[in-house]
């Protein structure tokens, strides 16, 4: 699918990737997670009421984590525009802990936060989780050297996981600016905002109003924070979050996977006025 002319003239400048979803496989990484952490804050309620006391049914606690947070568990898939899809972590984890309150009526707050302790703020293996969408590395020496364009990624995942993640596929010196959920920089509003794209612009030295930018993400909120950035192109990559009919209602451009980049960002490189 295309709808979109250039906006303006000039070359591609910085092409800014969402994370989860787009550079890594989404429902590979979260089901685990998701089952897991729902599973561990049972086990922390049912260590708290050993005798299964009536305030806490384990089963209705799932549910009601998985509904609230949009998770499918007979798919295994996260569902498309749902918080798990595309909120950061400060969010989830609240989503969360609401979750287990309204399926425990009753169950004193200090209780479900230690059951969130011992569930939510474990250790986890991410670098074990994230499996790359494709080759990353070759991807972005690509962009690096033959497009000549900076690579930033903005994420809703947490600042620590994202880092090293980038450091396992080995692209992290590639990476000019790199954008999280919780830090680094001043706080900034949660996508759709435009303002973590802008914040993202200033760090790399590019100007939005002058510079051709590119957003590339899986979800409906990259392509809005895109949108609302004024990026000359916002390009969604299918098996991520998200459905094909929902990027379709806001993407410039889908593509199948990571692999058709090259060619689109070549072809729109090379023909800045019609652009496709």
């Amino acid at each position: 699918m295309a709808r979109a002319k250039a906006r303006r003239e000039s070359e591609i400048s910085l092409v800014i990737f969402d994370k989860d979803g787009t550079l890594i496989h989404f429902d590979e990484m979260w089901s685990g997670w998701m089952e897991q952490t729902v599973d561990a804050i049972n086990d922390a309620l049912r260590g708290r009421f050993p005798l299964g006391d009536v305030a806490v049914d384990s089963a209705k606690v799932k549910a009601a984590i998985f509904d609230a947070m949009g998770y499918d568990p007979v798919a295994r898939k996260a569902v498309s525009k749902k918080p798990l899809a595309c909120a950061p972590m400060p969010l989830l984890r609240q989503v969360t802990a609401d979750a287990v309150a309204g399926a425990c009526p009753g169950l004193d707050a200090a209780v479900i936060e230690t059951a969130m302790v011992k569930g939510w703020d474990r250790e986890v293996d991410w670098v074990a989780l994230a499996h790359p969408r494709g080759d990353l590395r070759a991807l972005f020496l690509w962009l690096r050297t033959e497009l000549k364009v900076k690579i930033a990624v903005c994420t809703t995942d947490d600042y620590e996981p994202t880092i090293q993640t980038l450091k396992a596929f080995n692209v992290l010196e590639l990476v000019e600016v790199v954008v999280c959920g919780d830090k680094p920089g001043p706080p900034l509003p949660p996508k759709p905002s435009p303002e973590q794209l802008q914040h993202i612009c200033r760090k790399a030295g590019v100007d939005l109003n002058r510079d051709g930018v590119v957003m590339v993400g899986d979800t409906v909120t990259d392509m809005k924070m895109g949108q609302g950035a004024n990026c000359v192109m916002n390009i969604g990559v299918l098996g991520g979050a998200s459905t094909v009919e929902d990027l379709s209602e806001e993407a410039d451009v889908i593509i199948p996977d990571l692999d058709h980049l090259p060619k689109l960002l070549s072809r729109i490189s090379d023909n800045r006025e019609t652009w496709l």
